[in-house]
């Protein structure tokens, strides 16, 4: 039995789950790992131990530390008596205490002090248990820390509002005003008198791509729900009064002079572009969840979260799944306020962080450009898809029946179960498991690891298969809209390093042309009478690496030109130029990008197909032939140990929440370059779009921007490509600019490159 510590007077209530193993041997609750870790969480919010009173909802260690021994059935519903007791008696401690504010750590904790589960929803909110006569609050347990330390930073913020939360007894919720269930008359006031107003938030609710819902705010505490449809799906209004609402909304929406504010801008615009009135939203001046980024690249950036972090207002996404109308409109205005209320917030931090500036200039012109992007979408060749979707399949059955030869039986390569049963019961391979879980895999890098170490054509045909199979399911089939046009959404703040990502559309197809595979991209074509222009940049991030590094030989290597990876590979050989094979070639462009971002030799070795030994000798070589690498390397530990904070040369910055150690270092490494070059090529598109607003932008592809012109102005859309990227940054203390190739093509893949002249 390990009972409760700390003062029956405290302000602050602490709950458990149950003791472990450490906790049991010292008769003290949290005294293990998660002891120490909730420490420190105390201490960073500037409270102490001994200022709470801490528990566990039971006082005994469960057999093998699993909770579920306390439960009747595997899904947690049917509590054992002594759980029943634990609760009871926990529920009993806090009532005598009086504490200001009880936190609960974990689900269980939560179950007992609150009567439902949630956590991860929860995480942030405080709320009034009538029954404890007190503040509850909830985060996540320190021993999912251990296991994951990217909720670290999000705990860190939950720790900073209990101390806030722990000064007093009294729960403060900030009341709003909504409007909820409008008359006509009531909503053409509201929108006449927003007419006037400086600033707005708005939210959008959607079925499919029909508006059911718009919620307007326009201060963190008034705001209003305009229903379109019920729950039923009967319409709101009139249909002549549904025609004057759009009316108003459209002249409110496309006012310039009215402040706009929203939470995923991209989404709201679009579905209003496509509704019947084509409102064109006007007007915006922060997109919050693209701000936040712009602040904590690492953290999510859903409106939950930054509601957790910003306001007082408990989860209420719960609301938006009911039947309830009142309760879903309710949902839709608090959207609005939220984000009208984060917004200021956020524009408060991103001046005292120091990223405003680099939000206006490198962020916030994004927004509009990939949405027009969104709406153009690519044209597709369906006889070329068809053709490759043919030939794939095809090969996939030839493989296929390899395979099946091979094991002696019909195996599934797409089924985790059917390879698990393959590799390590059939073929006895020892198991691979997910990076610190204790669940076995067969992903693609596990079949790699094992491919190495256990060689076998089995192997080759597996991951061949996968290959093909994803080809199939991602890019050859029916993707594209009922225009014959591949579309997507791109996420502004999809990577830490500001890259574009990109998924399934808003209008459910297409998917990710980030990473479109080359034998895919035959099938995406210029319009009719056009042609794809391409501009790539050479060789951007390991250019990026050698004046970050201000290594002098490999400066000279890039500014010389040349083949750079064949003469790179000449000096780590020490042979002549053109004694060099392609292997060695091959090898010194995987060693440069490996090296630079502190791939280690097994990672290496196994990315190229080489043995261990050799990877290490070539790794040493590198540094010998350009030692201000490694030096570079050590800066960049050296700065995150100061603050963990990088600023690339764009200026974008990022505070790294890591654990700290090699991981951490590598991910280091690689942000500055790979971050220098996504905003270089973000930079080009919005210097590409402010001065020709005509141009028609397909595609934004790592380091390259396919657009498409007519024919006869292939020329004229070079020169204009090659103004856009004409970009000079500080790297090193130089002035670097990074070279383009220029390509050109009817479809992309088959570019060939601009020499200059008519093609």
């Amino acid at each position: 039995m390990v009972p409760f510590e700390g003062s029956m007077n405290a302000k602050i209530y602490i709950v458990g789950e149950a003791p472990g193993k450490e906790e049991e041997l010292r008769g003290k609750p949290f005294v293990g790992g998660a002891g120490r870790i909730l420490d420190r969480l105390l201490m960073e919010a500037g409270l102490s131990r001994k200022e709470c009173r801490i528990g566990n909802v039971m006082r005994v260690r469960p057999p093998n530390n699993n909770f579920n021994h306390f439960y009747h059935d595997k899904s947690g519903k049917e509590p054992k008596p002594e759980l029943v007791e634990g609760r009871r008696y926990l529920r009993e401690d806090i009532v005598k205490v009086k504490p200001n504010i009880v936190l609960c750590l974990g689900n269980e904790a939560m179950k007992a002090v609150l009567g439902h589960s949630g956590v991860t929803n929860w995480r942030g909110s405080v709320v009034w248990s009538k029954e404890l006569g007190c503040k509850v609050m909830v985060t996540i347990h320190p021993a999912s820390l251990m296991r994951n330390w990217d909720y670290m930073p999000l705990v860190l913020f939950d720790f900073k509002k209990l101390a806030k939360e722990s000064e007093s007894r009294e729960h403060k919720v900030m009341k709003r005003i909504f409007k909820i269930e409008p008359t006509f008359e009531e909503v053409v006031e509201w929108l006449e008198r927003a007419k006037k107003v400086r600033r707005l938030s708005y939210d959008v609710e959607t079925s499919g791509l029909h508006i059911t819902a718009v919620g307007l705010a326009d201060s963190k505490i008034s705001a209003i729900c305009i229903p379109f449809t019920r729950g039923s799906g009967a319409p709101y209004w009139r249909l002549e009064e549904e025609e004057y609402v759009w009316k108003l909304l459209k002249e409110v929406l496309e006012d310039e002079r009215v402040e706009k504010v929203a939470q995923n801008a991209q989404f709201d615009n679009i579905i209003f572009k496509v509704n019947p009135y084509h409102i064109q939203v006007k007007g915006l001046v922060l997109d919050t969840m693209c701000g936040w980024h712009t602040i904590y690249p690492e953290l999510p950036k859903s409106l939950d979260v930054l509601c957790s972090v910003y306001t007082d207002q408990p989860y209420y996404k719960h609301w938006i799944h009911t039947s309830n109308d009142t309760q879903f409109w309710t949902y839709n205005a608090m959207d609005a306020a939220i984000t009208f209320e984060c917004a200021e917030h956020i524009e408060r931090e991103m001046g005292e962080f120091e990223v405003k500036e680099f939000y206006y200039r490198m962020v916030h012109p994004l927004i509009g450009i990939v949405q027009e992007m969104q709406e153009r979408g690519v044209k597709i060749d369906r006889g070329v898809r068809d053709e490759m979707r043919k030939k794939v399949e095809r090969e996939v059955e030839s493989l296929q029946v390899k395979l099946d030869k091979a094991v002696g039986r019909h195996v599934n390569v797409m089924s985790p179960k059917q390879l698990k049963e393959l590799l390590y019961e059939d073929l006895g391979l020892p198991p691979k498991y997910k990076r610190g879980t204790a669940s076995v895999t067969t992903d693609e890098k596990a079949l790699q690891e094992l491919s190495i170490k256990y060689p076998s054509p089995i192997f080759d045909l597996i991951l061949k298969i996968r290959h093909s199979r994803k080809l199939l399911g991602t890019y050859l089939g029916e993707k594209e809209g009922k225009d014959g046009r591949m579309r997507c959404s791109y996420v502004v703040g999809g990577t830490e390093t500001g890259r574009l990502a990109s998924k399934e559309s808003v209008f459910g197809t297409g998917g990710n042309l980030q990473n479109v595979p080359k034998e895919c991209r035959k099938m995406f074509v210029a319009d009719e009478g056009k042609v794809l222009v391409e501009a790539d940049l050479s060789q951007a991030e390991a250019r990026v690496v050698a004046y970050l590094s201000e290594d002098e030989r490999l400066i000279r290597l890039f500014e010389e030109g040349g083949d750079i990876h064949r003469q790179n590979a000449a000096w780590i050989f020490n042979k002549e130029v053109g004694e060099v094979t392609e292997r060695e070639r091959t090898l010194a462009k995987r060693l440069v990008h490996g090296t630079n971002y502190g791939l280690g030799p097994r990672s290496f070795a196994m990315e190229v197909g080489i043995g261990e030994r050799e990877a290490k000798a070539l790794m040493e070589k590198y540094f010998d032939t350009f030692p201000k690498v490694m030096a570079w390397r050590l800066k960049i530990q050296k700065e995150l140990s100061r603050c963990r904070t990088l600023v690339t040369p764009m200026g974008r910055k990022r505070t790294f929440f890591a654990r700290w150690g090699e991981s951490l270092f590598r991910e280091a490494y690689a942000h500055i370059p790979q971050s220098t070059v996504a905003d270089y090529l973000n930079c080009a598109l919005i210097r590409l779009k402010e001065r020709w607003k005509e141009c028609e932008v397909l595609l934004q592809v790592h380091d390259s921007i396919i657009i498409q012109c007519e024919e006869g102005e292939i020329e004229k859309w070079v020169r204009r490509l090659l103004e856009a990227f004409d970009i000079e940054v500080v790297i090193g203390g130089r002035m670097v600019k990074i070279p383009v190739e220029v390509k050109v093509g009817k479809n992309w893949g088959e570019m060939v490159k601009w020499e200059g002249g008519e093609k």
